[in-house]
């Protein structure tokens, strides 16, 4: 019987988006949950959008974006939750999603 190597994962990498989320104030906690929810329409999500839906300044959103995936054009597609491709996907509300 042949046993499958795993493959090996940094965790402290997977885990720091997630740890960063604890760490956050509850209007911050708010945000990220506002922020996956745009995540969830399963686009690219630009930074003027965020921040209009925020109520934010460019800046605040540059900042409290800081280690999120961007696209080639700037705009959000990683935040934990990711629209790039990845070998963990699932689906939600029929949009392909990753992690």
């Amino acid at each position: 019987m042949s046993q499958d190597t795993l493959p090996n994962y940094d965790l402290e990498e997977l885990a720091r988006p997630m740890i960063a989320l604890l760490d956050e104030t509850r209007d911050q906690s708010i945000s990220w949950v506002k922020i996956h929810r745009l995540l969830l329409d399963g686009k690219p999500v630009s930074l003027d959008r965020i921040a209009a839906h925020l109520g934010l300044t460019q800046a605040e959103v540059a900042a409290l974006l800081k280690g999120a995936e961007l696209d080639q054009k700037g705009h959000l597609v990683g935040l934990g939750l990711s629209l790039v491709p990845t070998r963990h996907a699932y689906r939600i509300h029929g949009r392909q999603l990753y992690v």
